[in-house]
């Protein structure tokens, strides 16, 4: 399905993006690659800085194409389920999806 008929299910929402914007979220990987270097932090401070720089890289996919998540409910399911819409990949059967785990963090695995 694409993200226009998502938007008419009202889980996208059609939105331009600008440079500015692309920049201030690329700063915010940085960030995170930054943090994942840091020596003495736990593993779950670890894990957390890479999903979020993750999760930031596929809502740049998104926001790059013109979209963003409509629903604060299920946001980062729905930001890394966008990637199937907005990279391109030489194997189309590629695919992201989410799974909740026992502590109820969302986790991305990639399918094959």
């Amino acid at each position: 399905m694409s993200l226009e008929k998502l938007v008419q299910l009202g889980w996208y929402k059609a939105e331009p993006s600008s440079p500015r914007e692309i920049a201030d979220l690329v700063s915010i990987v940085d960030r995170s690659q930054a943090d994942l270097k840091v020596e003495g932090i736990s593993d779950d401070l670890r894990f957390q800085a890479a999903y979020n720089g993750v999760l930031t890289l596929a809502n740049i996919a998104l926001r790059a194409s013109g979209f963003r998540v409509s629903l604060s409910q299920g946001h980062d399911q729905r930001v890394i389920e966008s990637l199937e819409r907005t990279l391109t990949t030489q194997d189309r059967g590629c695919g992201f999806r989410c799974r909740r785990t026992r502590g109820a963090e969302l986790s991305l695995l990639r399918c094959s």
